[in-house]
């Protein structure tokens, strides 16, 4: 079995809080603009958005929240909850750390902001620049009234309606402020015009006698005009003087009286706005807030994860299963660990399967030698018994007697045959290493037949020459038994092929022999307990043929293994660790 892990699913998680965070910081900087302008205008509209927004967003992360400390307290007796738990909370307290200082420190501004903003000298000059503006406007309209009925100035005008050389800059002479003026007599008709064919007046009352004109626009121009009504003689004349304020007047004094109808309404709500800028605050830092404890969850199982898996694998350990594996696909210290904690399972399931097989091959050969000590004693008096009766019958005895006791021998002779084979197994010598060729040692075993089965035909084609350390002796055995088994798979005839091969595994080279036949093949049943002691197929077997190779090799510090398929073949691996000299 091993450990799962869903790398999928918590990046999907981690990439919507993150979008999630950016959605609520967007509508922080959104509503930060609109929010103070609707306001000032006594609009409503952004307060019921936020307040929708602060009561969903912060609903649904509750929500969330609490699925999550209810997975937990579920999970309590569960590998890493203590960890996950520790982690959690370590993630909210710096959270807290974090914000609760920003929280007071926002405030503290938005006050100090607000006291900046309605401050007396803010307040003095935005009033001074109203009425400045007010005054200057005023002051313009009574020059201009005042004008039409000066005395000296009528002196001038006489002039211009007698057609007198007179310029515009003569009137300023007398009038800074006078850009334009313009006689019109009683029928409507122009009499004389001074100054910017632009500012000749087309709209005129001829029954009204004295106004003054509302300031207005004429292209980029701020301009106040007047009429009034004089006489010359008998003849009524209708006086138009223009003047013109300073450049930008018209926007500067819109701005300066939205400036303070704004400072007027903050200053009379003063409190109220400065709570409405902190609940404000909170709608959207409240959210983020649970957004980290939410995220502490999903970061922290990221942290967990590993340290679960491989506490989880210790239990099932622990509990005898040397199976368990951890996966992890991440490239990082826990990965590094995992990996090491699966090579330690490994090495571990290794050494218990070679002590095993260690302690099997001890107490098999503890049997042995018993056996053999016990059944050869009556064995030897039975078999000369056996001939004795044969040698002095001389005749005599009938042919059924004859047929006993020569059973009777032959079944002593493969007694002390099986009998020799258990002190061999009993007496195994211990491994004495050197440097030999691997293809000489095949070579060498497989010559040992190539006369005694001529129906059997041997290919060393893809026997490749390695030099190693080995027991000769020993692994000449081993050839020698794979061999002779791989002939009676074969009733005695067919092909039997031989490989070597150098192979890369883990760091270590190793030399992998591979011995095919073309034989009956094995059932999968019989495969797991082919190399145990006495276990045999074969009339005659001793069963120890295949549990001595297995011990050669293992003494060797390799590994044999085997691929069978009924009617098809089997073939024999062995591998033997080569040193790089």
């Amino acid at each position: 079995m091993r450990g799962k892990r869903g790398a999928s699913s918590t990046r999907t998680t981690i990439i919507s809080i993150i979008v999630l965070d950016l959605i609520i910081m967007s509508l922080f900087l959104f509503f930060s603009n609109t929010l103070l302008k609707d306001f000032q205008q006594s609009s409503s509209l952004s307060i019921i958005v936020i307040s929708s927004f602060a009561i969903v967003i912060p609903g649904t992360l509750l929500i969330l929240i609490v699925i999550q400390f209810v997975g937990l307290y579920k999970n309590k007796f569960g590998p890493g909850y203590s960890f996950k738990r520790n982690i959690v909370f370590y993630f909210i307290l710096a959270t807290l750390l974090a914000i609760v200082p920003q929280a007071f420190i926002s405030i503290n501004f938005i006050n100090t902001a607000t006291d900046n903003w309605l401050n007396k000298d803010v307040n003095r000059s935005v009033d001074t620049g109203f009425k400045f503006a007010i005054n200057l406007e005023n002051r313009v309209i009574d020059n201009l009234e005042n004008l039409g009925h000066s005395k000296i100035f009528r002196s001038t005008l006489r002039d211009i309606y007698n057609g007198s050389n007179v310029s515009v800059g003569d009137i300023k002479k007398l009038n800074s402020w006078i850009s334009a003026v313009e006689l019109i007599d009683a029928n409507g008709h122009e009499i004389s015009f001074l100054g910017d064919e632009a500012l000749k007046e087309t709209d005129f009352n001829l029954n009204q006698r004295d106004r003054v004109f509302p300031r207005r626009k004429i292209g980029d121009l701020d301009i106040i005009k007047s009429q009034t009504t004089i006489y010359f003689g008998k003849e009524e004349v209708l006086l138009f003087l223009t003047a013109i304020l300073p450049s930008g007047f018209s926007e500067n004094a819109m701005q300066l009286t939205k400036v303070k109808k704004s400072l007027d309404r903050i200053g009379s709500n003063k409190s109220g706005m400065n709570f409405g800028m902190i609940l404000y605050y909170m709608f959207f830092s409240i959210p983020l807030f649970l957004l980290a404890i939410l995220g502490s969850f999903i970061f922290s199982d990221e942290i967990v994860k590993p340290i679960a898996n491989i506490e989880e694998a210790i239990r099932k350990v622990a509990h005898g299963n040397y199976s368990y594996r951890i996966l992890s696909k991440k490239k990082n210290e826990f990965n590094i660990l995992i990996s090491s904690f699966n090579h330690m399972i490994k090495e571990i399931e290794k050494s218990r399967a070679k002590l095993k097989h260690t302690e099997q091959i001890s107490t098999w050969q503890d049997i042995a030698t018993r056996l053999a000590h016990e059944i050869r004693n009556p064995l030897t008096p039975i078999k000369l018994s056996a001939q004795r009766v044969l040698f002095k019958g001389d005749g005599t005895l009938n042919k059924m007697t004859i047929n006993h006791m020569e059973t009777i021998i032959r079944e002593v002779v493969r007694m002390e045959k099986l009998l020799t084979e258990f002190r061999d197994f009993a007496r195994f010598p211990q491994v004495l290493l050197d440097s030999h060729s691997i293809k000489e040692t095949i070579e060498d075993g497989v010559g040992l037949y190539l006369e005694t089965y001529p129906n059997v035909e041997f290919s060393l084609v893809g026997v490749e020459d390695i030099i190693l350390d080995i027991d000769k002796n020993q692994i000449l055995q081993v050839i020698s038994n794979l061999t002779i088994n791989a002939i009676h798979a074969m009733d005695d005839k067919g092909k039997i092929f031989y490989s070597s091969q150098m192979v890369y595994k883990k760091g270590q080279n190793f030399c992998r022999v591979s011995i095919k036949d073309n034989g009956h093949g094995i059932s999968q049943d019989m495969v797991q307990n082919i190399f145990k002691p006495y276990y045999t197929t074969k009339y005659n077997g001793s069963g120890l043929g295949l549990a001595i190779v297995n011990k050669i090799i293992l003494d060797h510090k390799g590994k044999i293994w085997i691929e069978t398929a009924v009617d098809i073949g089997t073939t024999f691996y062995f591998e033997l660790p080569v040193e790089m000299k």
